[in-house]
């Protein structure tokens, strides 16, 4: 499939998050948790029908370091990100976790030797202002929001440090083998917060058990997995541009679904076609290099 197609796909992946998210009553940590857990047994399943299981179990030593750090930043991005906005509003939160491409870039750069050229910094520049002109009519300030916001920033970095280790080991994995350790990891690293919390991690109504499969189907195989597979032919910084179009397709969606009472406003309007073009710039300057 083209790498442009699987972008498009992740990011409608994606953008149901947050209308799950609105429609539980469970914790974020008890969500996350099943977001991960349940595209398990669909990677499982993937790997026997592809007789995939032994390029699991066939990873170097120093690959396999890279995988446990990857999915400790990835636990670490849901955590931080969910438990900032208990502290801050929800379009600073956002504003804050939207740096990622920045610090993508940086890493790609420095680790990778993956350096963005002048149109793919313009493309992130573009993109940047669009997502301060979402969550800057929302930015809050005093002690308690800069905690909120500080949680927030560090799992926008924690999201860009999982996406370029992401881009490195994608080079020789396989995307299920990839996946498959990666979701593992992280879902293990949210079972201590769920016990110290006394959260239940099965006594749910049907109802939630539904919620769990839609954020194991939509954000997490259509979105992570698809994002997760097109690093092998896109750099990372590029892929986290792509992840800035969340807050559209969730406004959108929340618009639809929710009963119209989240109108997307003209900042959501005017940050998303930013934040389009600035992707749509990045792409296209990237086009005719190697990837």
């Amino acid at each position: 499939m083209p790498p442009a197609l699987v972008i498009a796909l992740a990011a409608v992946g994606i953008s149901w998050a947050a209308i799950f998210v609105r429609w539980s009553d469970v914790s974020a940590y008890v969500l996350a948790f099943w977001r991960l857990a349940l595209s398990l047994v669909v990677i499982a399943a993937a790997l026997t029908f592809s007789r995939g299981w032994t390029r699991v179990l066939d990873v170097r030593r120093s690959d396999g370091m890279l995988l446990t750090l990857a999915g400790i930043l990835l636990a670490y991005h849901f955590v931080a990100w969910f438990i900032s906005l208990d502290y801050t509003t929800v379009a600073s939160s956002t504003l804050f976790v939207s740096l990622h491409p920045i610090f993508a870039a940086g890493l790609s750069a420095v680790w990778l030797h993956e350096r963005p050229t002048r149109g793919e910094w313009s493309g992130i520049a573009i993109a940047m202002i669009g997502a301060a002109v979402i969550g800057g009519a929302g930015l809050a300030l005093g002690a308690a929001a800069m905690k909120g916001n500080m949680l927030a920033l560090s799992a926008g970095v924690a999201d860009a440090g999982y996406f370029v280790i992401g881009r490195a080991l994608r080079r020789r994995l396989g995307i299920w083998p990839y996946v498959a350790w990666v979701y593992l990891i992280a879902a293990l690293v949210l079972v201590p917060f769920i016990f110290v919390r006394g959260e239940a991690f099965f006594d749910y109504p049907a109802r939630e058990w539904w919620i769990f499969v839609g954020l194991a189907v939509g954000p997490m195989l259509l979105g992570h997995t698809g994002f997760n597979w097109v690093l092998r032919y896109v750099r990372a910084y590029i892929v986290n541009l792509a992840v800035l179009s969340e807050p559209i397709g969730a406004s959108l969606l929340a618009w639809w679904l929710l009963g119209g009472e989240e109108v997307p406003g003209l900042t959501t309007l005017v940050g998303g076609v930013l934040i389009l073009t600035g992707l749509a710039v990045s792409i296209w300057s990237r086009r005719g290099a190697n990837a």
